[in-house]
């Protein structure tokens, strides 16, 4: 972990800023990261002018972005108004997960789904009271659920691709769908589990931690790396991995929905 010392001087970089709370957040306090992972700070403002007395580097539609260094560390900070996070709250709570005749399919944006997911693993560095009152704002329970029914209309989608492809003997690119259709149904075991950090490039390294404490994603892991790291160059071997694909899918999904 960093420093108290590395703390203090990431705060101070924002001491003109009038924030309401501040927490770090991303691989690094998730433990995904290196030494040379960036640092992930999120500054909840009253309104967006409150961070306008910083040099931004950022002006995006939902937050405001300032990139700077500590200790030679790079570090982000984005600074969120009350009325976005509120926003995203309700956003959230508005999908209609239990209705079957609603489309839920990216509901929430990436920033949004970045937002919940970095709120959630937050680790509080001013005003923890506050942090904890933002935290109250969002059930993250339903956040993993919409996840999974997300990440499973991704598979559905890729499976019934891979299918059509195998079945007009499209063998080249049923293999590579085959993969993307391993890969959402893996998210979608992870996101089960609580495991809300999407990002792609972590994927596998979160699959093993899950495997240390559970024995299905373990077997999971050990075969999703040779589903992942390979597929066949003959024609014979693209059919079978193809066919191996789908049927591994299938059992993750199916563990996830019972």
């Amino acid at each position: 972990m960093l420093s108290v010392s590395f703390y203090e001087k990431v705060l101070a970089v924002i001491a003109a800023v009038p924030a309401q709370s501040v927490w770090i957040s991303g691989s690094v306090v998730e433990h995904l990261g290196n030494a040379a992972s960036d640092v992930d700070v999120f500054v909840a403002v009253e309104d967006r002018a409150a961070a306008s007395v910083l040099p931004l580097t950022k002006i995006n539609g939902n937050f405001d972005i300032l990139i700077s260094f500590v200790e030679g560390r790079r570090v982000d900070y984005e600074f969120w108004s009350q009325d976005e996070i509120l926003r995203i709250a309700a956003r959230l709570h508005a999908i209609p997960l239990n209705d079957a005749g609603k489309n839920i399919l990216n509901q929430l944006s990436g920033s949004d789904t970045d937002f919940v997911h970095r709120l959630k693993t937050g680790w509080p560095v001013m005003d923890k009271a506050r942090f904890n009152e933002i935290q109250s704002w969002f059930d993250f329970n339903f956040y993993k659920d919409y996840l999974v029914a997300n990440t499973i209309l991704y598979v559905d989608d890729a499976f019934d691709d891979t299918v059509g492809m195998f079945d007009n003997k499209d063998i080249d690119c049923a293999a590579l769908r085959a993969r993307f259709t391993v890969e959402m149904s893996v998210d979608v075991l992870l996101y089960s589990n609580g495991i809300t950090n999407d990002k792609a490039k972590y994927r596998i390294k979160k699959l093993k931690t899950l495997g240390e404490s559970n024995d299905f994603a373990k077997d999971v892991y050990n075969r999703f790396w040779q589903l992942q790291s390979k597929i066949p160059g003959s024609l014979k071997g693209k059919i079978a991995y193809i066919q191996d694909a789908l049927k591994f899918s299938s059992e993750i999904i199916e563990s996830v929905q019972h």
